[in-house]
């Protein structure tokens, strides 16, 4: 049997308000934690009746509750007091769909509906007896935070690997070279040759010459030693000659000449080591682009203001208060 459940507005003109934002303090022992968020922009039409700013508000919790500076959460405030935050919720508790409400709906789970052109966030609560989800279009704001938190899901969270961690990997790398077969390897190297004519009538026809060496093989090492290419070329004409024909074939003899070669310079040494390096620049790179990434949302929600007016932690509300009424200050002048 369904279960009946209301579904209430939770946007910047409604008496209570979703946000999405970062931790900057939720430690063990104590009994509050802090947010910071942003106050979106009021846009009637295409004016601008309110310029949004990053806001700090902080939310009471049990000691022993604790979540970790910089997660991603959603939470509520009522709109007369935007600097108490009520019902933190992780964002990555938040499921992802793209199809029926119904189902979510019934379950009681946070979810966010993914639609073209707009995405909105489903907060379930309780009020006496009564179940309710909580419904708000994300703005620009919360969007922009929101797809960063999207492109950081995509990167293996966390710091650099631990040392264990690190070891296993390069036990898998040695074993997997040890036991490692470069001509079955090659077997799904091909060299694929086409051409084909277009005729563009009121305009110059093109004769199209296309180049492809591939291999299904996902191995870095291996597909260095192989001239990978997807190359393709034309030059006009004036109607197709005899010679312009099309056709698709594989170049068997060039097959044999890149893989001759690639067996004569394959060495398991070279092999473990190139797998080596590819480990740890993949690493770096994805730290070097997540650390890209919280630059950005630091800007976008003021870091550099909020340790310079608050400091590094924050132990009561009034310099929470005195944050705020400084950037709205700002915002309105």
């Amino acid at each position: 049997m369904k279960q009946h459940v209301n579904i209430i507005s939770a946007s910047i003109r409604d008496s209570k308000v979703l946000h999405i934002g970062i931790v900057l303090q939720c430690n063990e022992h104590d009994t509050f934690g802090i947010v910071v968020g942003y106050s979106c922009s009021e846009i009637r039409g295409s004016t601008m009746i309110k310029m949004g700013f990053p806001i700090l508000s902080y939310f009471e919790k049990e000691r022993g509750f604790q979540l970790k500076e910089k997660t991603f959460v959603v939470y509520l405030v009522n709109s007369n007091d935007y600097e108490h935050a009520l019902e933190i919720k992780e964002l990555s508790s938040f499921k992802l769909i793209n199809g029926s409400l119904d189902n979510e709906i019934q379950a009681l789970s946070p979810f966010i509906q993914m639609e073209k052109g707009f995405k909105c966030l489903y907060y379930p609560t309780k009020k006496q007896e009564a179940i309710i989800y909580l419904e708000k279009v994300l703005t620009a704001e919360d969007n922009t935070l929101f797809e960063y938190f999207l492109t950081l899901k995509e990167f293996e969270f966390g710091e650099i690997p631990s040392q264990k961690e690190r070891e296993d990997t390069l036990l898998k790398i040695h074993t997997y070279v040890q036991s490692f077969e470069i001509e079955k390897e090659l077997q799904t190297y091909c060299v694929t040759q086409s051409a084909w004519f277009q005729c563009r009538p009121g305009r110059d026809d093109h004769y199209f010459m296309e180049e492809k060496r591939s291999i299904e093989s996902t191995d870095p090492y291996i597909r260095s030693l192989l001239p990978l290419c997807n190359d393709l070329n034309y030059y006009s004409c004036n109607g197709r000659s005899s010679e312009e024909v099309d056709f698709s074939r594989k170049n068997e003899q060039q097959i044999k000449v890149d893989k001759t070669n690639a067996i004569k310079m394959y060495s398991k040494t070279n092999h473990i080591n190139f797998l080596i390096n590819d480990y740890y620049e993949h690493i770096f790179s994805n730290k070097d682009k997540k650390n890209k990434i919280w630059a950005d949302i630091e800007s976008i929600l003021d870091y550099y203001h909020i340790e310079k007016c608050c400091g590094k932690y924050f132990y009561n509300t009034l310099t929470i208060k005195h944050y705020n009424n400084l950037r709205q200050n700002i915002t309105t002048k």
